[in-house]
């Protein structure tokens, strides 16, 4: 992972609260597109843009499962220190 993406991982864990990145979840309308992308690309196959905004999908994905891992780190640690 570059470290743009790690600073901007370090940024959200910090300005957010860990519960309130662990709750995130992309909008229903979202979901629907992205899901839409991805059955079209299984069966007709996808634009240059499409292709390219299912791979903006995609790093962002990847981005929040890191930035959520983090937030549970955070949350777990937060819990040994309180016990």
């Amino acid at each position: 992972m570059s470290k743009a993406y790690e600073e901007f991982i370090d940024f959200l864990v910090a300005e957010a609260t860990p519960e309130k990145v662990v709750a995130f979840a992309p909008s229903e309308q979202t979901r629907a597109r992205v899901w839409e992308l991805v059955a079209r690309e299984k069966n007709e196959g996808l634009t240059a843009d499409e292709k390219t905004e299912l791979d903006h999908f995609a790093h962002l994905e990847h981005i929040f499962r890191v930035a959520k891992a983090r937030a549970y780190e955070r949350l777990h640690a937060r819990e040994s220190v309180s016990k």
